[in-house]
């Protein structure tokens, strides 16, 4: 089966005339008010019928009412994350009102307004009502309300979506990056979301939502194997199991994205090898080093050094300066790992 390949656009609203057409080319259509001096921006990424977007506005109210809804039917579910400001989701006779790390779920087939009286940033999962096999009666329990208190689910999506925001869709993985998503927002809709107990994700969503944290983690020297498996709420050794079930360890894993970032600090900045070190996320220059010497045969310095004079680096090429080996993704390739 071919893969989805993934779309990306950034949508701009210089003036308040512009935002209608922008909501309804990212979105749905929506009639809105706003003020004169309003401003706002879009940046989306659309994969296997799904879509995981940015957005910056200024105050605004939206309404989709039954007119809209009558001309240009949908059955997509938003889950609009507050990352900052202050605003209401109105739906199902239910009013939720949005403040930081809160959330709310939109159901676009029936009318609602979306109010924001402070400027915001959200993160907005939009995805197929078909994909979620949500029934009229339990969406209607859905729609409307508040998500807060930082069910496990909402959580590790942040993460995914930030971090998809900010990398892209490795080739490769959009159909399973659909299937996490779409997983990990079922678990935030259930009804025991806030519940004491809650059904594990799946292997593959776990190992997904893993990786994108350390991506998202990756410079904070405290991060370890088994501080992943504890913002995971599993075990390190079901965690490592779950990589090695793909080829890999979480350790390598996350050595590769250090090791990945540190090599962008040598070729782009005139930090020092010592800052690098930290920068990258290393507890200290001499790990570092190690680890670079494995993967490379060569020392940061060395390196760098090589990269900076290209006549020398011609004349070494069988030794030092080797090419990245590692994928979009941080997997292991042939040759030399991390």
């Amino acid at each position: 089966m071919p893969e989805h390949r993934p779309t990306v656009q950034t949508l701009q609203a210089a003036s308040p005339d512009d935002w209608p057409r922008v909501c309804g080319e990212a979105f749905v259509p929506v009639n809105m008010a706003v003020d004169e001096t309003f401003r706002g921006s879009i940046r989306q990424i659309g994969f296997a019928g799904i879509g995981i977007s940015r957005v910056d506005t200024m105050p605004v109210v939206l309404r989709r009412s039954a007119s809209l809804i009558a001309k240009d039917p949908r059955e997509d579910l938003f889950l609009v994350m507050h990352l900052s400001g202050r605003g209401w989701v109105d739906q199902t006779s239910r009013t939720a009102r949005l403040a930081a790390n809160t959330a709310a779920v939109i159901a676009t087939h029936r009318p609602y307004r979306l109010s924001f009286d402070t400027p915001v940033r959200e993160l907005v999962l939009q995805v197929p009502r078909a994909r979620l096999r949500l029934g009229e009666a339990a969406l209607r329990e859905t729609t409307g309300r508040l998500i807060e208190g930082g069910p496990p689910g909402l959580t590790l999506l942040a993460h995914v979506m930030i971090g998809v925001l900010a990398e892209g869709c490795p080739p490769g993985t959009t159909d399973q990056l659909a299937e996490t998503v779409t997983e990990l927002l079922a678990a935030v809709l259930r009804p025991d979301a806030c519940g004491a107990a809650h059904r594990p994700l799946s292997g593959e969503a776990l190992l997904h939502t893993a990786r994108a944290y350390m991506r998202r983690h990756l410079t904070d020297p405290g991060l370890d194997v088994a501080a992943v498996a504890a913002a995971h709420s599993i075990s390190r050794r079901y965690l490592e199991q779950l990589f090695a079930r793909a080829g890999d360890s979480p350790a390598a894993y996350l050595r590769r994205l250090r090791l990945a970032e540190a090599k962008r600090l040598l070729r782009d900045t005139p930090e020092t090898i010592a800052n690098i070190a930290h920068l990258a996320g290393f507890n200290d220059v001499n790990t570092f080093t190690r680890a670079f010497r494995r993967a490379h045969e060569v020392t940061p310095r060395e390196w760098r050094r090589e990269l900076l004079e290209p006549h020398d680096r011609q004349r070494n090429r069988g030794r030092g300066a080797v090419p990245d080996n590692v994928s979009p993704d941080c997997q292991p390739t042939s040759g030399r790992g991390g």
